[in-house]
């Protein structure tokens, strides 16, 4: 890598708190990241940082680019830059977004929370009636669904105290929370 003045402009670096010093493919070498308490080999395009006023979420714990930062967090007004530089190995990227995203809505006012199966799609909508979720299984294999209230569907009647829901091949239900 020949950087200038700042692999991912000089700018961004500053606004995101960070200092660009490798930016390499990880992918089938000895880099080990370790973020939300997994350890994992890192892969793709990446780039690694030295904090300039930005928190550590994940940094390199074997290899090359040991020590530095691939993901970082920088609190700006009412809001957070993320930096990711680099994603795990695809064996644990599904959960290491997972986590990120748990991280994340957690910090929040979220109220509508739910869990699902890849291949399902849940749409909210409010009404004067309160919400209502559209759970539609597209992939034709089933799946499930998790959210975090009670709910009634309505169109049989049941009621699910907030556990997980199985859903059948390609099967729409509509529940009102």
């Amino acid at each position: 890598t020949n950087k200038t003045d700042a692999e991912l402009g000089k700018e961004f670096e500053q606004f995101a708190g960070i200092e660009t010093v490798f930016g390499f493919s990880p992918t089938n070498s000895e880099e080990t990241g370790k973020a939300f308490g997994m350890s994992f080999n890192l892969s793709l395009w990446s780039q690694f940082f030295l904090p300039k006023g930005a928190k550590v979420l994940g940094f390199v714990s074997e290899g090359r680019a040991e020590g530095l930062a691939f993901m970082t967090e920088k609190s700006v007004g009412k809001g957070k830059i993320v930096t990711l530089g680099s994603m795990p190995d695809e064996q644990h990227a599904p959960e290491f977004i997972h986590k990120l995203a748990v991280h994340y809505a957690n910090e929040t006012s979220l109220t509508m929370r739910f869990n699902v199966s890849p291949g399902t799609v849940v749409a909210p909508r409010r009404s004067a009636d309160g919400d209502i979720f559209f759970v539609i299984n597209m992939n034709g294999n089933g799946g499930e669904v998790t959210l975090n209230r009670r709910t009634e569907d309505i169109l049989t009647g049941e009621v699910h105290p907030g556990h997980k829901i199985i859903i059948e091949q390609y099967e729409i239900i509509v529940l009102k929370a």
